[in-house]
């Protein structure tokens, strides 16, 4: 049956928490909340080119929430004279500007930079140009001229910068012909933009990153880098018992979990969880979102009415469990929808520590992407000695998989 994956439920449930209005610095005064790889990801599209390296944190450990914080590059002081560049939705109130070497890219210093910037780059001869560009391009053509005309003179961060503001621009509205147009050109720009951090899985015991076979996950920037993760048998089933019944899916109702420590931003669970295979609103699905420290979010969507665990402004430990996976929103069957975000809610490529079943057995992964069409399990469980290789080796197990 073709899925119907709620690939608007990230931006549903965000708006409805007011976290898309645009952020000032005033913000910096208010109460924060209670304390408390190795294959690159798969794409559809090529951009010629050296591709650019992900962010890379400041030396030390990132293995809490303070420390992600503390390490993310977008709270250092600039050591060199730079360009601060900030996420879309604060692109007004804090518009890209010069810094000099020794300042800080706010007016004072501040562990909540990350709130404002995407990034901070060394300044080039260039960048006076792109921001006078920048502050005229008043249309999308005017915009889309200057992505390209940054691709030609070598400022590859700045057409980047230029596309994430067209998307937001046109977040609403996922069919307008500008917003196809970044999407198809920042997909493959956003593939090596990869977490600069490595998390657990959201899930225990082995699980199947589903296929997403319709190509639903790539029709809108909050989604195209997540997953679909299920249960399935020996036997490629899904469930164990009459297939009428929402209780013989094997993935209904099971537990899932922090894949970090950090704070809950938003929990939807109130909404109802429809019959099997009869999608509901892709905006009313239930959900929870935890940002994970140093500018990067997970989602966690499709979970069962009333099975949060956690509320929003608390504080969360790493393998804590978050709820139970449900059927809410648009989609047929019980499923984790699983996403990680930056600050923008642009869906990045995760990075993980996993186990991963393969021809030869269970392998670990550290700092990769999860891929489509294969099994997966957290690293805490025993690997199973390596398999000799088939002769016709298959990425599925022959037996149960555990």
């Amino acid at each position: 049956m073709k899925r119907f994956v709620a690939v608007g439920v990230a931006v549903a449930v965000l708006t409805a928490a007011g976290l898309s209005r645009a952020i000032t610095f005033s913000d910096l005064d208010k109460p924060k909340p209670p304390a408390q790889p190795s294959d690159p990801p798969p794409t559809k599209a090529v951009t010629p080119g050296k591709p650019t390296p992900p962010p890379k944190p400041a030396d030390g450990p990132t293995d809490t929430f303070e420390q992600r914080d503390a390490a993310c590059h977008q709270n250092q002081k600039c050591t060199v004279d730079s360009l601060r560049l900030p996420w879309a939705k604060c692109a007004e109130t804090a518009p890209p500007a010069k810094v000099l070497a020794g300042n800080w890219a706010m007016p004072h210093e501040s562990s909540r930079q990350r709130e404002f910037f995407w990034t901070i780059i060394p300044l080039k001869t260039g960048h006076g140009i792109f921001m006078e560009r920048y502050a005229k391009a008043a249309t999308d053509e005017e915009r889309f001229a200057l992505v390209d005309w940054c691709t030609a003179n070598g400022l590859p961060t700045c057409a980047d910068f230029t596309l994430r503001a067209i998307l937001h621009a046109h977040w609403g509205d996922i069919r307008h012909p500008s917003y196809m147009r970044a999407l198809e050109a920042w997909r493959p720009r956003g593939a090596r933009r990869p977490s600069p951090f490595v998390f657990d899985l959201p899930i225990k015991g082995p699980w199947y990153v589903e296929k997403d076979t319709a190509g639903l996950l790539q029709v809108k920037h909050g989604a195209l880098f997540g997953v679909n993760l299920i249960i399935k048998d020996r036997k490629g089933r899904q469930y164990n018992g009459p297939p009428s019944e929402i209780a013989s899916y094997y993935a209904w109702s099971k537990p899932f979990f922090a894949i970090c420590d950090g704070r809950i931003v938003r929990v939807e669970d109130h909404y109802d969880d429809p019959p099997l295979r009869r999608a509901g609103d892709l905006h009313v699905a239930n959900a929870i979102y935890q940002d994970c420290g140093g500018g990067v979010f997970a989602f966690y969507a499709h979970i069962r009415k009333g099975s949060a665990k956690v509320k929003e402004g608390d504080r969360v430990e790493r393998g804590q469990e978050l709820g139970l996976v449900g059927n809410s929103g648009g989609d047929g069957l019980p499923h984790l929808h699983f996403i990680m975000l930056d600050g923008d809610y642009v869906s990045i490529p995760g990075r993980f520590r996993f186990e991963q079943m393969t021809p030869r057995g269970w392998i670990r992964r550290d700092g990769a992407p999860l891929e489509e069409d294969t099994y997966i399990r957290p690293v805490t469980e025993p690997a199973e000695p390596a398999a000799k290789p088939a002769a016709k080796p298959a990425t599925r197990p022959k037996g149960p998989v555990r």
